[in-house]
């Protein structure tokens, strides 16, 4: 079936915005690496394998990043077990995890700033 013209659209296309409407999170991507360097975080739980990660273990959105300031050094295998809430992970609650996660970004910041890696 052939059509003789094109469809009309009934209302106005609107214009895209120019700047995002969300604020970007802030990058260091300097610090990262510093953190990437660092031993896992949960070695004292057991059983660390794998490479080291930078964990954005900091507040944030669904589907969303934290700031890189608020990344944290976990293996392959516990970053895998912190999101999953499995291996030594599984009792815990989140208002555990929240806890603990903050303890481990002050301590990696503050470590971070005694090598002068952190301003």
């Amino acid at each position: 079936m052939k059509r003789g013209k094109p469809l009309r659209r009934r209302t106005w296309m609107r214009a895209r915005s120019k700047t995002n409407s969300y604020r970007r999170r802030d990058r260091d991507l300097d610090y990262m690496r510093f953190v990437r360097k660092l031993p896992c975080v949960a070695h004292e739980l057991g059983g660390c394998s794998g490479h080291v990660e930078a964990d954005h273990a900091g507040r944030r959105g669904t589907g969303q990043k934290c700031s890189d300031l608020e990344v944290i050094s976990l293996c392959k295998q516990h970053h895998q077990q912190r999101a999953d809430f499995s291996g030594p992970f599984r009792s815990w609650n989140q208002e555990q995890m929240r806890v603990w996660l903050a303890e481990q970004i002050a301590k990696t910041q503050a470590f971070a700033r005694q090598q002068g890696a952190l301003k």
